[in-house]
């Protein structure tokens, strides 16, 4: 087995320097499962960097048995350079940008070159890493895109879920306020390659247990396709009668200071107490309850509010029939 690594062009700077997107490569030289694993689309989401750095790394010791791993370890390179999550060009998230166009905008054009470089490699799977708060739990998304043409690549990315052995909810665009062909998971599904979206605590930093959470869902997951040795591992071969799905983003009607009083993890009741917003007096202005029982999923990392801010994510179960799952 060999590790090595390459560059896809981008753009050329005024400096008439070429920015480029880099990527390893883990290539058993034998017939298997081909994985793409990216991160860092936004440039402020570390964490999945170094999960594929680490990946990478380990292959080294561990060689795959068989088929190949691309990874990405930044798809957006000057959002990185300059800790902003978008592509700082023209202020315009690229995960809301997909499938881009080579003729659009900025941030188009740079979506349509990430999806057809991965396109290119005609992957099995695909595992985006990303970053959600400091407080948040460890978990993946699944865009459900709603069409029959999209259902079996639906189906097959809520398995890959299940199987990464780690919580794991459907995201909609009634709940994500977006199409979801609009970011790369999304735009991947639409393109019939099953793809998850890993979730890996908080952006700016590198979180440590996420770093060692995400490499231990992915290398179990390679193992038990047969793609690194260790033997048999048991992972889910169905999805679960009941699924989560993401049904609510609760926000803040108050200026003032929050107490947080539901920890990320929790299982919630109905009308459950989340928070009490106080003024600068001390004086409650604002009781935050649940909408619905569900699983906290995340709440903010910050404590001063304001009218319409998000606080907190809510995940319900719902029977896999809702989304069409057999």
């Amino acid at each position: 087995m060999k590790v090595s690594r390459d560059y896809i062009p981008m753009f050329r700077g005024v400096d008439l320097s070429q920015r480029r997107l880099p990527f390893l490569i883990a290539d058993s030289e034998r017939d298997g499962p081909t994985i793409c694993i990216t991160a860092a689309i936004h440039g402020d989401e570390v964490t999945g960097a170094v999960v594929v750095s680490e990946l990478f790394k380990r292959f080294e010791h561990i060689p795959l048995i068989r088929g190949r791993v691309f990874g990405f370890p930044i798809l957006n390179p000057s959002g990185f350079e300059t800790i902003s999550r978008f592509n700082p060009y023209a202020a315009e998230d690229l995960n809301r940008s997909f499938p881009g166009r080579p003729d659009g905008k900025t941030a188009e054009r740079l979506s349509f070159l990430i999806l057809s470089a991965l396109l290119d490699r005609k992957p099995n799977f695909v595992i985006d890493l990303h970053a959600d708060s400091l407080n948040s739990i460890l978990y993946s998304l699944v865009d459900y895109l709603g069409t029959k043409k999209t259902s079996d690549t639906f189906a097959r990315s809520a398995l890959l879920a299940e199987q990464l052995g780690i919580p794991w909810m459907v995201d909609t665009e009634e709940n994500a306020g977006y199409p979801p062909e609009g970011c790369l998971t999304g735009s991947l599904v639409a393109n019939g390659v099953p793809a998850v979206t890993l979730e890996l605590g908080a952006p700016y930093i590198v979180m440590e247990d996420s770093v060692r959470g995400g490499i231990k869902a992915i290398w179990n997951y390679l193992t038990w396709l047969g793609m690194l040795p260790g033997g048999r591992i048991n992972l889910p071969t169905r999805i679960p009668e009941y699924i989560y799905t993401i049904r609510s983003r609760v926000y803040t009607q108050s200026s003032g200071i929050i107490s947080y009083r539901a920890r990320p993890g929790q299982t919630l009741q109905k009308k459950q107490i989340l928070g009490k917003i106080k003024n600068i007096f001390g004086e409650t202005i604002e009781v935050i309850r649940s909408p619905v029982d569900g699983l906290l999923v995340s709440h903010e990392d910050i404590s001063a509010t304001f009218p319409g801010k998000q606080l907190f994510t809510i995940a319900s179960q719902v029977p896999r029939s809702h989304f069409h799952l057999s």
